[in-house]
């Protein structure tokens, strides 16, 4: 006898409803075959094990095994019925069990009935084939002269200059000047302004506005009153928009001197030769500007995508029914989140079609990063995150999401355009390379 009969009783959508009626018979043998495993282990009260008789046996363990049974036989029905149909499951399925599966009041596994149980399967949507060609975006290729890279050579030069201290002369732009300084507001010295010593190099706009500039000109011993304004959105609200006073004392004046363009530069950074050096800097940047251009345009390319996605959801993922204050905003803000489900679902079918996953290499590419951004080393990035598992998942669904998007816009046709560095400063602004 066949263990379980299934059918299709109801198709609504991406909900599919199927009977499944689960034989007694077969219930109640293997039912039997359980007790008697038990029976052979057994150590009962006032017997010695594996010597209770069955009665007792059944008393005490017949409950729980033929529910056992049942639950297990079910998940079998379940999973075949899936498997069979090629179903792609949005939840675990939904399982209501008739009123008669219940135990048997005589205990007796020969009278047990046949089970039937409905199973609701919720699906997810089969995703229609997309023309990428229409979410429209341009695509570009930086195309770098010889001043582009001279340019970064003077950056790297620069980091690496000699501090030649000025005996005479004025503070020009581009110096250090070592500087003593006390801030005041109304006459008052204030918390966090005041510094003896400081290096402060003239042109970095590290300072607020008028500082650096107002100690143009001066020389070593000078000292200078300037008067201006901290801006509107400081960090220190007390300090925000108000007027002060700092009074400089310039100690010292040191001129930086680049170190020189050439193949002991290019030794200091790693590299055998200037040209070598040259080469890594184009590959460096276009890779830079590539990737900077890619990140601005993320939500422009998914926006451009959602009017494209039109397919059921299934109705577990449907946003909750609110109270309604306002019917036409209500409904706007409906759409827009089935929108967002669709494009999820998009994006994780997407995933699974390009075998699209995040590897423990990615997430330690991910610490070095981090711990080159705050300069700590990777292991204290590592250690925080795998104390706190819940921020870890957060990363990895973010790395996911980015190489999910990643491969979906080198994935979307478009002609591409050579373009200057100054012309992909233009599109990226205001973000930073």
């Amino acid at each position: 006898m066949s263990l379980y009969q299934s059918s299709l009783k109801e198709e609504n959508g991406l909900l599919r409803t199927f009977e499944c009626i689960i034989s007694g018979f077969e219930i109640g043998k293997k039912t039997e075959e359980k007790l008697k495993e038990i029976q052979a282990t057994a150590h009962l009260k006032g017997f010695r094990k594996g010597k209770a008789p069955m009665n007792i046996i059944q008393d005490a363990y017949f409950g729980k095994t033929f529910y056992d049974v049942i639950n297990k036989q079910a998940n079998v029905c379940i999973a075949e019925i899936a498997e069979k149909n090629n179903f792609k499951l949005a939840t675990s399925p939904k399982i209501e069990l008739d009123t008669e599966s219940s135990l048997p009041a005589d205990r007796n596994t020969a009278n047990i009935k046949d089970i039937t149980m409905k199973v609701i399967y919720e699906l997810l949507p089969e995703i229609p084939a997309l023309d990428l060609a229409q979410v429209g975006i341009y695509k570009y290729s930086l195309k770098l002269t010889e001043d582009d890279i001279n340019e970064e050579l003077e950056k790297l030069a620069k980091s690496k200059s000699l501090k030649e201290e000025k005996a005479e002369g004025v503070v020009e732009s581009g110096d250090i000047a070592i500087i003593n300084f006390t801030g005041y507001e109304n006459g008052v010295p204030f918390d966090g302004g005041k510094a003896e010593n400081y290096e402060l190099e003239i042109g970095s706009k590290s300072f607020i506005e008028g500082f650096e500039d107002g100690l143009l000109g001066l020389k070593v011993g000078d000292e200078k009153t300037l008067a201006l304004k901290f801006p509107e959105e400081y960090h220190q609200e007390n300090l925000a928009g108000k007027p002060v006073e700092f009074k400089v004392k310039v100690n010292k004046i040191l001129k930086q001197v680049p170190a020189q363009i050439n193949n002991e530069l290019a030794k200091q950074f790693g590299f055998e030769s200037l040209d070598a050096l040259k080469e890594d800097i184009s590959k460096a940047l276009s890779v830079n500007y590539i990737n900077a251009y890619k990140n601005q345009q993320k939500n422009s390319v998914f926006e451009k995508l959602q009017p494209l996605l039109n397919f059921d959801v299934p109705p577990s993922m449907l946003p909750k029914e609110e109270e309604k204050t306002n019917e036409d905003s209500e409904l706007n803000r409906k759409s827009n989140s089935i929108q967002d489900i669709r494009l999820s679902i998009f994006l994780m079918n997407y995933a699974t079609q390009n075998k699209i996953q995040v590897s423990k290499q990615d997430f330690m590419l991910y610490i070095e990063s981090m711990a080159r951004m705050y300069g700590q080393s990777p292991k204290a990035i590592f250690d925080i995150y795998d104390k706190n598992q819940q921020l870890k998942e957060s990363i990895y669904n973010l790395l996911f999401e980015n190489k999910i998007y990643e491969s979906l816009f080198d994935s979307i046709p478009s002609e591409e355009k050579v373009i200057s560095k100054k012309e992909f400063d233009d599109i990226l602004k205001p973000q930073q390379v």
